[in-house]
């Protein structure tokens, strides 16, 4: 597995699809955390209050920079990362690679491992330079309003970091769970994204409406993601903050995720070992 991990980071560090992923996140993260926000707070509509107004800088200040760029990684980071893991072992199926490599006899299950190792690797490059980039934005409005910059605690922001690395690791499963089914990229893509943002939207929109549907919504990955994210914002930012719901704790999320990942990791075994890709 650890020669498979190597090829797969070499692979990937040379691959252009990786850093141009990284960085659309990394700028959609600025753009949609830091940029129309802060828009909005220099260009209020009419007659806004002053503290609504007021709320929309202290999003973007340094002080709630842990919670403003953790609201985004449920749905913005989430879909990123469905899509790199679909394409990391989609594109195998695309290009025949498994061919090769499973001529040579190396057990598949091993050749999975590695290649699942460096998705976590990469991801959570990706999540450290998300979190580094909001806290650069942050400081430079800061700087530009002239206001006190308070950082939060060393520990908050770790919390965070792990937490969001968690939750996109699970949903990068999700993509290479369904590239490994689909024995491709495209369609694993395609369905993945209409579930985060069709599926998932409806059945959490309709929560409220019925207690059978809001018994399902508690469950589903990405509510489960969105509600752990919740927990790590702080109270003065939760109306404002955009990505968080609150349905169920931290406990029942970080629970329900850890499920989520160990039935991905499964199931994505075995459709390895049962498909025919030599063929």
């Amino acid at each position: 597995m650890l020669s498979s991990f190597l090829a797969e980071m070499d692979k990937l560090m040379r691959r252009p699809a990786t850093w141009i992923l990284g960085m659309v996140w990394v700028i959609l993260s600025a753009l949609l955390g830091y940029g129309f926000s802060y828009l909005m707070y220099k260009n209020p509509p009419p007659n806004t209050p002053s503290d609504v107004t007021d709320g929309m800088l202290g999003l973007v200040l340094p002080e709630n920079v842990v919670g403003n760029v953790i609201s985004g990684l449920p749905q913005l980071g989430g879909a990123i990362a469905l899509i790199f893991g679909a394409i990391i072992i989609g594109s195998e199926f695309k290009w025949g690679t498994f061919k090769t490599v499973f001529i040579h006899q190396p057990k598949r299950l091993n050749v999975l491992g590695g290649k699942l190792s460096a998705l976590i690797i990469i991801l959570f490059i990706f999540v450290l330079a998300v979190f580094a980039t909001g806290l650069l934005c942050s400081y430079f409005i800061a700087t530009v309003e002239d206001v006190q910059m308070n950082w939060p605690p060393f520990i908050e922001f770790a919390k965070a970091l792990l937490a969001g690395w968690f939750m996109v690791v699970i949903l990068a499963m999700l993509g290479g769970m369904l590239a490994t089914l689909f024995r491709g990229t495209t369609l694993a893509t395609g369905t993945g994204l209409v579930y985060i943002f069709v599926v998932e939207g409806m059945i959490s929109g309709s929560a409220e409406q019925s207690k059978v549907i809001e018994t399902i919504a508690k469950v589903l990955p990405g509510v489960n993601a969105g509600s752990l994210a919740n927990t790590l914002i702080p109270s003065t930012i939760k109306d404002i903050a955009i990505g968080a719901i609150d349905v169920v704790d931290g406990t029942q999320a970080t629970f329900m995720l850890t499920i989520y990942a160990v039935a991905f990791l499964i199931l994505t075994g075995l459709f390895i070992r049962q498909t025919d890709i030599i063929k």
